[in-house]
């Protein structure tokens, strides 16, 4: 398969995997317990507890479609099909649901518990999207229209945009469930720069080593990944050395820790967290 499809192939399939996830949330935890979230999923919720006999999946859908054709008069072809394509597919998971279990009662009378399980789930996979480069559209769409005609960045108007679903919320549900709701666009907000960090995590490391050819061999030819050596000199002792440098990921590290354990115990090695690395073996540009 060429490498650009299987690319595009591995990327729906973890928007497909974040759309489900976001639906699972908003289905089995969020809208049975009247929790408005933020977005235009939370705007789904309060119109379903005003128009009861439409179905939540036909009124996202509907939303999206809405919400697209504006965007498209508006802002032209400001957004990608890979939004597109996530925002409906978020939809049509919340429809297929509904048709398969078509009541859903909350699983628990603690509305802290729904919040905390539903945001998760639903910030697992707004950040699975995310870090494919796309968004699950909504209120992304009121936003950036919003800082065409207003002097504010993107995410002072994702807040304003959250911020009316809110009010929607108060004046539908009650104060208690805005409350609620409010905590949880705080905590998604929090979670989902958390996983997005934690998916594009990668190590750089130092090895200062007597056997600088035996670990840049491994690491080029066993780990598949490049090393850049310096030369330097130390401080106390005044002798040359040379310095490895290399960035790889999680689990190569433990490889790589254990080879060189092996091969020169007594090797300096210095570890970097990085929360994203882009070009050449990594993520595009």
């Amino acid at each position: 398969m060429d490498l650009n499809i299987k690319d595009n192939v591995k990327e729906y399939l973890f928007i497909t995997l974040g759309s489900v996830c976001i639906s699972s949330g908003l289905y089995f935890f969020l809208a049975p317990s009247n929790l408005a979230v933020g977005g235009l999923s939370g705007l789904s919720i309060v119109i379903k507890e005003i128009i009861q006999n439409v179905p939540i999946g036909i009124i996202m859908l509907v939303l999206n479609v809405i919400m697209f054709t504006i965007g498209f008069l508006i802002i032209g072809k400001g957004f990608g099909v890979k939004t597109i394509y996530s925002s409906m597919a978020i939809s049509l998971s919340m429809v297929l649901y509904e048709r398969i279990i078509p009541s859903v009662d909350a699983i628990s009378q603690d509305t802290l518990i729904i919040l905390i399980f539903g945001i998760t789930l639903t910030s697992i996979g707004q950040a699975m999207i995310f870090n494919q480069g796309a968004s699950s559209g909504g209120t992304d769409i009121i936003a950036k229209i919003i800082t065409m005609f207003f002097p504010v960045n993107i995410g002072r108007a994702l807040q304003i945009a959250d911020f009316f679903v809110i009010c929607a919320a108060v004046g539908v549900f009650g104060i208690e469930k805005g409350l609620y709701a409010l905590l949880g666009i705080i905590i998604n907000g929090y979670l989902v720069d958390y996983i997005v960090a934690g998916f594009n995590v990668s190590k750089y490391v130092t090895v200062i080593t007597d056997k600088t050819e035996e670990v840049t061999d491994y690491i080029i030819n066993d780990l598949d990944r490049s090393a850049t050596i310096y030369s330097a000199k130390g401080a106390y002792s005044k002798q040359g050395k040379e310095v490895i440098t290399t960035v790889i990921s999680r689990r190569q590290f433990i490889k790589l820790k254990h080879h060189i354990a092996v091969v020169d115990p007594s090797a300096f090695v210095t570890v970097h967290q990085l929360h994203e690395v882009m070009g050449e073996g990594f993520a595009k540009l």
